[in-house]
């Protein structure tokens, strides 16, 4: 089975439990073709077989739904709406309606499992100058739609932002996010990464979700109810 999905990092977050489910259901882990760049989410995402776009041959523009061997959950809100194929409007279903043409209930994306590398995570918290009984708050401003000036209220001296280190991927910052205070965030992957770990350790960080600076907004994640508690920052 062939799993059309191939970007971003928050959507293949996101669809870990349609994998799984699949790999479940027919005894073999279903095909995901992603960026390239994007390779490196094979070593946390047990539940694809991942492979490169430049080296796997796919109509990656067909919506096609006859065929049980093809998802195209890429363009699952246009199908499932009834939507022109390049309609990209409808934000606040975009997310949803890729486990409604999977079959599945929406609610099972908070399922998420990811394969967390302590020892990696571990590095770049120390790496940070952070110390395990420190207060700190961590603050993502960045993301696919741009980036936005984030503000925290607070008293705390320490403020963490995240960025791209060499070495490290997203997923390893999933330990300086367990650990801080507070989370101030974009609406991003970080929100489906959240999700993953507080489906496997005690998150009691003060969750801050902020809009994207387009018309999105927080529109993409309006329907999506986390089992972590969290403000919607209108």
């Amino acid at each position: 089975m062939v799993i059309n999905q191939f970007h971003s990092i928050g959507d293949i977050l996101f669809i870990e439990p349609i994998c799984r489910r699949f790999w479940i259901k027919n005894n073999e882990k279903p095909i995901l073709p992603v960026r390239d760049h994007l390779m490196w989410l094979s070593d946390y995402i047990e539940s694809a077989q991942f492979v490169p776009m430049s080296k796997f041959e796919l109509d990656y523009e067909s919506i096609e739904t006859n065929n049980p061997d093809y998802l195209p959950l890429r363009f699952a809100n246009q199908i499932v709406r009834g939507l022109d194929k390049n309609d990209h409007s409808d934000y606040s279903n975009t997310m949803p309606d890729k486990y409604i043409l999977s079959g599945m209930q929406e609610k099972e994306w908070m399922s998420i499992d990811i394969k967390f590398n302590p020892e990696k995570a571990k590095a770049l918290f120390l790496r940070l100058g952070l110390k395990f009984n420190e207060e700190y708050i961590l603050v993502n401003k960045n993301s696919q739609a741009g980036k936005i000036n984030i503000v925290p209220d607070t008293d705390l001296r320490t403020i963490v932002y995240m960025s791209e280190i060499p070495g490290y991927s997203l997923i390893d910052w999933y330990m300086v996010i367990l650990n801080a205070k507070e989370n101030h965030h974009i609406s991003t992957s970080t929100f489906f990464l959240m999700q993953a770990i507080a489906n496997k350790f005690d998150f009691k960080s003060k969750i801050f979700i902020y809009p994207r600076p387009n018309e999105d907004g927080l529109s993409g994640i309006s329907k999506l109810n986390p089992s972590f508690e969290l403000k919607r920052c209108e």
